[in-house]
């Protein structure tokens, strides 16, 4: 678990190896007023509206990839911002340092 200044948390779960019938590459996001989940391509949203649980699949066709590819040779050709600045990215390799840091503990990691 890697705790962030602002309280929120990060909880990964990694196997590089495991008998099972394919390999799933997902990725699931939980906050206190709804969530997302992306699974072979397919972002799902959730949260609550008028009472009811909500769950939205947004038609985004190819743009999650070839938005960012686009946006890189903007970036380059350009001068747009990026969507994934310079700065967001050293924030990452502090969490990843992190990981490699506390090694296989099962405390959390503090990053900030």
């Amino acid at each position: 678990m890697v705790r962030f200044a602002n309280g929120s948390g990060l909880q990964l779960e990694v196997m590089f190896g495991a008998f099972i019938a394919r390999e799933e590459v997902y990725l699931d996001c939980y906050g206190t007023r709804g969530g997302a989940s992306l699974r072979e391509g397919v972002v799902t949203l959730f949260g609550e509206q008028g009472g009811a649980y909500t769950s939205v699949t947004p038609q985004l066709g190819g743009y999650l990839v070839e938005g960012m590819h686009d946006n890189f040779v903007r970036a380059i050709r350009e001068g747009v911002e990026p969507l994934i600045t310079a700065e967001q990215g050293v924030a990452v390799t502090r969490v990843l340092d992190a990981f490699y840091a506390d090694g296989i503990s099962v405390r959390e990691s503090a990053t900030g």
